[in-house]
């Protein structure tokens, strides 16, 4: 009977740990929900309906794939799918601190390299998943709360949690199409580091949707590009642009991307308010294809690879 009455004091700390991750990312999930509604609610202006479609586009992220992959872990845990919790190793507040910093502040790379660190350090990956990401997102939420961040980099933070959990998700069984070792890859970023994020959220949701496999990083730097490029074969690159970017820079990052990519069949994909205002861009910055919108991003997607393969 002792043995039984651990056995469901611990199941219950686990539900708390668990429910108190899921509320995190809800609490911060119901902010993006009513900055949406509020912007939709307001007279229509350009940014307004930035914000209104890229918070709802996070909104579902959370709803839909972070909070299933959360529920996942916590029950990999429960059924003895982590051996590895067994390390006990355990977060400190520095732990805490230091990754908020990555988050907001760091790169992309720099704060999956940080995940990645604590798990070699023996932190269990549910402790991962439901403490360090949930903690993360519960600051994001309080410092926007008190205008300590703005919307952009609560986006930018959100997706780098999102890619993680998506990493380090035990299962692959959510609300989106899985992808397969098959499927192809694709990289959406902002040019030149641009800090209008909403519409990579976007795109990259439609894509995921669509069955690719996708690695999201808005407003990575080129140098972040330059290194995922290297490191990893992706079909198409996807950039976004905004009216505030120069073409001329955006030529020699896609030079200089291509160069670096291990895939010397690279095709990149542009979009955003530069090229739409101004179509002879496209050709000018050396990319292989533009989409208007997300919608039609993913099938031009599409037909890019198939002009790879008509050629192999």
């Amino acid at each position: 009977m002792r043995q039984s009455g651990q056995g469901l004091r611990s199941r219950t700390e686990n539900n708390q740990t668990r429910d108190s991750a899921i509320s995190a990312f809800l609490s911060l999930g119901e902010r993006l929900k009513a900055l949406a509604e509020r912007s939709q609610a307001e007279p229509p202006q350009k940014f307004d309906t930035q914000y209104a479609t890229g918070a709802s586009a996070l909104f579902n992220t959370i709803e839909g794939e972070i909070i299933p992959r959360l529920m996942l872990a916590h029950r990999g845990a429960l059924s003895g799918a982590e051996p590895e919790k067994l390390s006990g190793e355990k977060l400190t507040e520095q732990d805490h601190q230091e990754f908020l910093q990555y988050i907001l502040h760091g790169s992309a790379t720099s704060a999956r390299q940080h995940a990645e660190m604590l798990l070699k350090r023996g932190v269990p990956r549910e402790d991962l998943l439901l403490g360090l990401l949930a903690e993360a997102a519960r600051k994001l939420g309080e410092m926007w709360e008190q205008d300590l961040c703005d919307f952009t980099e609560v986006t930018i933070g959100l997706c780098r949690l999102h890619e993680i959990v998506r990493k380090n998700s035990p299962d692959k069984q959510h609300s989106i199409p899985q992808s397969s070792s098959a499927s192809p890859r694709i990289l959406l970023a902002t040019a030149c580091g641009d800090q209008h994020v909403f519409g990579v959220v976007i795109v990259a949701d439609f894509f995921r949707r669509a069955g690719w496999r996708v690695s999201s990083e808005p407003g990575a730097t080129e140098a972040e590009l330059v290194e995922i490029l290297a490191e990893r074969h992706f079909d198409v690159l996807g950039l976004s642009a905004a009216c505030g970017v120069i073409a001329d820079d955006i030529a020699g990052e896609i030079k200089n991307l291509r160069s670096a990519s291990s895939n010397k069949d690279l095709k990149v994909l542009v979009g955003g308010r530069l090229f739409l205002e101004d179509s002879e861009l496209i050709e000018k910055v050396g990319a292989d294809a533009f989409a208007g919108d997300a919608r039609s991003a993913t099938e031009i997607g599409q037909n890019l690879l198939a002009a790879v393969s008509a050629h192999c």
